[in-house]
């Protein structure tokens, strides 16, 4: 819930402008499964479904309500993360699923921390700042330049910048901007986004250094509980930013599976 929250609150962001002209879409399957969509963004984490089968009970009735839309709007692919417990069980969904023609992706963790104070700040080679308005396209550039995310993405991220509940963070070497992350808050829960790194400074400590100073201001802020989330980690498939936030102090709750499925 507390991701959803906050992709809803960056959509819901937009200028009247800006939300047509993506072909946005942000609405509802049933009465609270979050269903959202920036067609124009080809990426997977922007057109999707979340909290199927978790806020209430699923219906395969909303599976085609969500295609219809999306061939509405000329979405190119969409995203159904599918959390362990859900209503119906996982099997029967992920066989409505695949009679729609989604194929697994691959696999995501939540994580969650308390509010428990770190006992010592990390050294690191990066100056942090939480940034304001006049940093917005630095901020787009970074994250859009680490993860790789078509350019499209940048009007969208420099909206989070300056706008209440958010709290976006830089890295810095020197006067260049090397690595991004952001901290939502909403009813004393601080979700973790957006953390990348440009790839010539990774493994340097910077991602670590964020995680920790979101963490420590939220914790000021008054949040009692943080959540983020991150691909799987494996031995095939290592992933360095789930075990910076093991480092920080989160842990495992769930793993969920993710299915795409390619329209155009």
């Amino acid at each position: 819930m507390a991701e959803a929250r906050a992709y809803v609150d960056w959509i819901e962001a937009a200028p009247p402008g800006l939300f047509a002209n993506y072909r946005a879409y942000l609405g509802r399957l049933g009465h609270s499964t979050v269903f959202f969509s920036l067609p124009k963004i080809d990426w997977y984490t922007v057109n999707r479904v979340m909290g199927l089968g978790i806020f209430e009970q699923a219906e395969e009735s909303m599976l085609h309500d969500m295609l219809k839309v999306c061939k509405e709007r000329s979405v190119t692919r969409i995203f159904v993360p599918i959390c362990p417990e859900t209503k119906p069980d996982t099997s029967t969904i992920e066989k409505w699923l695949h009679i729609l023609g989604f194929k697994r992706y691959n696999t995501w963790v939540k994580l969650s921390r308390g509010n428990k104070p770190f006992e010592k700040t990390i050294d690191c080679e990066f100056k942090i700042l939480r940034i304001e308005k006049a940093c917005a396209r630095d901020f787009a550039e970074t994250v859009v330049s680490g993860f790789s995310y078509p350019t499209e993405f940048s009007p969208w991220l420099e909206l989070l910048v300056g706008r209440a509940g958010w709290h976006p963070y830089l890295a810095y070497s020197g006067d260049r901007p090397v690595a991004s992350g952001a901290l939502f808050i909403n009813d004393s829960v601080g979700y973790l986004g957006l953390g990348s790194t440009l790839s010539s400074f990774r493994r340097r400590g910077a991602q670590e250094a964020l995680i920790q100073r979101r963490i420590q201001d939220g914790i000021a802020l008054g949040c009692k509980q943080f959540f983020t989330e991150t691909t799987e980690d494996s031995p095939q498939n290592p992933n360095p930013s789930f075990h910076n936030m093991l480092r920080a102090g989160f842990q495992l709750e769930y793993a969920r599976q993710n299915f795409v499925l390619q329209l155009r």
